[in-house]
């Protein structure tokens, strides 16, 4: 379970930390991209982009160990890892990862709705369509977009 951490800086008495003075309040990923960037400020920082995809391929294939052990909690913890990683991949690229999730949310939402309402015209609840009808919907929604 999580701790409720206080709204306050996070700091502890008489820390010298790098890490001092960021705030427990922000959301995952802006916390995620500043505790990267006070880092990557003394030196603890990627040599490129490149490297850091690098990394998230070896997370991937420890989470696909993790799933193959169908261990949940080393799962949680590959997880917690690759979300990370991703934040500080975009940190890196100079893109804000929380505005760019809230976009993919968004366009996710537009698509599935059209999807939706493309099947409800041809007569087909979502429940009642096939993977490969909501499939090829997608895709036509994909395709309206370009």
């Amino acid at each position: 379970m999580l701790s409720k951490l206080p709204n306050k800086l996070a700091k502890k008495s008489n820390s010298t930390s790098a890490l001092d003075g960021i705030a427990c309040d922000l959301s995952v990923f802006a916390r995620s991209q500043e505790l990267q960037e006070k880092a990557a400020k003394v030196g603890f920082e990627w040599s490129s982009a490149l490297d850091i995809l690098d990394k998230l391929e070896e997370e991937i294939q420890e989470m696909r160990e993790a799933i193959a052990n169908k261990d949940k909690e080393n799962q949680a913890e590959e997880l917690g890892d690759i979300l990370f990683l991703l934040a500080n991949y975009g940190r890196n690229l100079g893109i804000n990862s929380e505005e760019a999730l809230h976009q993919c949310n968004n366009k996710f939402e537009r698509r599935f709705r059209g999807l939706e309402a493309d099947l409800k015209k041809q007569g087909t609840p979502i429940e009642k369509a096939s993977l490969s009808e909501m499939q090829y919907g997608w895709n036509v929604q994909k395709a309206k977009e370009k």
